[in-house]
C-alpha cells in the first residue's frame, strides 16, 4: 500500500470488464473517431473507447440511466477499472450516447463478424420477430388534433404574459444592484425556468400537431372513399325510403364510423391521438391486455446461438410490413446476397409478404398460417413448405429468450431517450452488449494467436 493503489488489482484477471474493455479496444484501434482535432481552450475530452466501453458495460448490466452509471463511476470498482478512474459527468454521458448511433451500429457489426469468424453464428436460419417496449412517455397525455391546438394556444398565451413579466422586470432593473442579481437579460431566475419549459413543451406540441395533422389527411381520404361506396351501394334503398317517409336516426361518431366500415367493408382508422411528451411513440397493444406508449421493435437472430444480427424500430407500430426490410438489413450487414432460410410467426403470415419477398432474397422462407381453407396458391404451397420444414420452425423460441433477455435479464423496459432515434441508439447499446455476452464464453478459452487473428478479421469484414 505505500504505492497508489490501481483498481485492477482489486479485481481477477478474468473479470468481464477487462475482457470487453480489451476487445472493443482491439476492434477499434484504427478507427476515425480516434483521430479527434484538438482545439484550444477548455479541458480535455474523454476518450471516445472509454466512454464505450462505460456505457456497454453499463447496457451488461442493466443500467441505462446517465445519473446512475456516473454515480457507479465514482463507487464501484469495475466502473473504475475501465474508466481508468476517471468520472464523466452525467450530461457528457448522455450528449456522447445521442450522438454516436453510427459508432454502436459499427460496434454491432464487427461483433457479428466476430462471432461468425469463431463459429457461433449459424447461417441457416434466421428469426425475426417484434416486441413493444415502453417509451418515455405518458399515455394519459395523448391527444386529438382539436386539444392539441387548444393546448398549444393556451401555452402561447402562458409565454405572452411571461414576456410581459419580463418586461417589467426589466424597466425596474435599473441599477447595477439589480443588475447583479437578475443579469443582463432582466430575467429573474424562476420566471426564466418557466419560460425555457413552456418552450420545450411548445416544440413537442407543434411536432404532434403535424403529426396528427397528417394522420387526420389519410383518415379523411379513406372516410371520403367509404362514403362514395356506400353511395353507389344504397342509391335504391334511399328511393325507398322517401317513398315511406321514414326518417334515419343520428348516430354518435363512434357509431357512425363502425356502420361506415360495416357497410363499405373497409377499414376506418379512429382519429389519431399523439402523445405530447414523446411525439413519434404509438399507442400499442401489450400482451398481457390494456395499451402501452411506446415503440415496436422489429429484431433478427440467428438461430444457433442467438446473436443479435439487426433490430430496428418499426415506424408504423405494425410487424407485419417490417419482415423485408429486416432481411435486407441483414443481408447487408451479412455480406451476402441472399439468405437461405427465415423463420417468422403467425403476425408474418398472409400472402403480401408472401408476394413480396422471393427466391432472391429468400430461399425458404417458413411462416406459420391459418389452418381454414384456402384458394391461394402461394398459401397451400407454404404449407406444404412449413410441413417439410417442421423442425426448422420449432426453433422459433430462440428469439423469445432473446428478447426475454434484453427485458428481464439486462432491464430494458423502457427507453430513457425521447423520439425513434433515441429508441434506435438504446437498441444498438443493448445489441451491443447482448452480443458481448454471447462472445465472452468462447473469447476467455481461445489462444491469444487465434484471438488475434479473429479479431483483425472482424475488424476489417465490418469495415
Amino acid at each position: 500500500m505505500l504505492l497508489p493503489p490501481s483498481p485492477r488489482d482489486w479485481l481477477s484477471n478474468d473479470h468481464e470488464a477487462f475482457l470487453l474493455a480489451d476487445i472493443v479496444r482491439r476492434l477499434t484501434k484504427d478507427e476515425p473517431i480516434l483521430n479527434r482535432v484538438k482545439h484550444e481552450g477548455g479541458r480535455p475530452a474523454y476518450h471516445p473507447i472509454m466512454m464505450s466501453i462505460v456505457l456497454i458495460f453499463s447496457y451488461m448490466r442493466g443500467v441505462h440511466s446517465s445519473r446512475r452509471i456516473e454515480r457507479l463511476l465514482e463507487e464501484n470498482l469495475a466502473y473504475k477499472a475501465i474508466s481508468g478512474d476517471q468520472t464523466p459527468d452525467f450530461r457528457t454521458l448522455c450528449r456522447f450516447r445521442k450522438a454516436n448511433l453510427g459508432w454502436f451500429e459499427l460496434l454491432l457489426k464487427r461483433s457479428i463478424h466476430v462471432g461468425y469468424a469463431l463459429g457461433l453464428i449459424d447461417l441457416g436460419a434466421v428469426i425475426v420477430d417484434g416486441t413493444p417496449v415502453q417509451a418515455s412517455a405518458n399515455k394519459s397525455k395523448s391527444r386529438r388534433l382539436k386539444t392539441l391546438r387548444r393546448l398549444k394556444a393556451e401555452d402561447q398565451e402562458t409565454l405572452a404574459g411571461i414576456e410581459a413579466k419580463r418586461l417589467v422586470a426589466q424597466a425596474e432593473a435599473l441599477d447595477a444592484e439589480e443588475d447583479g442579481r437578475f443579469g443582463d437579460d432582466g430575467f429573474p431566475r424562476p420566471l426564466l425556468r418557466q419560460k425555457v419549459a413552456l418552450e420545450d413543451r411548445l416544440l413537442r406540441i407543434d411536432q404532434a400537431i403535424a403529426l396528427a395533422g397528417k394522420a387526420e389527411k389519410i383518415r379523411r381520404s379513406i372516410l371520403r372513399k367509404a362514403k362514395a361506396r356506400i353511395r353507389r351501394k344504397a342509391r335504391p334503398a334511399k328511393r325507398r325510403l322517401k317513398r315511406t317517409g321514414k326518417k334515419g336516426r343520428k348516430l354518435d361518431p363512434e357509431g357512425g364510423r363502425k356502420i361506415l366500415a360495416k357497410l363499405s367493408r373497409m377499414r376506418i382508422p379512429k382519429p389519431a391521438r399523439v402523445n405530447t411528451t414523446d411525439p413519434e411513440s404509438l399507442r400499442l397493444k401489450a400482451k398481457n391486455g390494456g395499451f402501452l406508449q411506446g415503440y415496436q421493435v422489429i429484431r433478427v437472430v440467428d438461430s444457433k446461438a442467438g446473436m443479435i444480427l439487426h433490430n430496428h424500430v418499426s415506424p408504423t407500430g405494425g410487424e407485419s410490413r417490417e419482415l423485408l426490410p429486416a432481411l435486407l438489413a441483414t443481408m447487408r450487414v451479412l455480406g451476402v446476397p441472399q439468405l437461405l432460410r427465415a423463420l417468422a410467426d403467425m403476425g408474418y403470415a398472409g400472402e403480401p409478404n408472401l408476394k413480396l419477398i422471393g427466391k432472391e432474397h429468400v430461399h425458404e422462407l417458413l411462416i406459420p398460417q391459418a389452418k381454414r381453407a384456402t384458394k391461394s396458391a402461394l398459401i397451400r404451397e407454404q404449407k406444404a413448405l412449413n410441413a417439410r420444414r417442421a423442425y426448422w420452425l420449432k426453433r422459433r423460441g430462440r428469439i423469445e429468450a432473446t428478447n426475454g433477455s434484453t427485458k428481464e435479464a439486462r432491464r430494458l423496459r423502457q427507453f430513457r431517450i425521447r423520439g425513434r432515434l433515441g429508441a434506435a441508439i438504446e437498441l444498438s447499446l443493448d445489441a451491443v452488449a447482448h452480443n458481448f455476452q454471447k462472445l465472452f464464453s468462447v473469447l476467455q478459452n481461445l489462444s491469444e494467436p487465434k484471438l488475434k487473428r479473429s479479431l483483425r478479421n472482424a475488424a476489417m469484414a465490418g469495415a
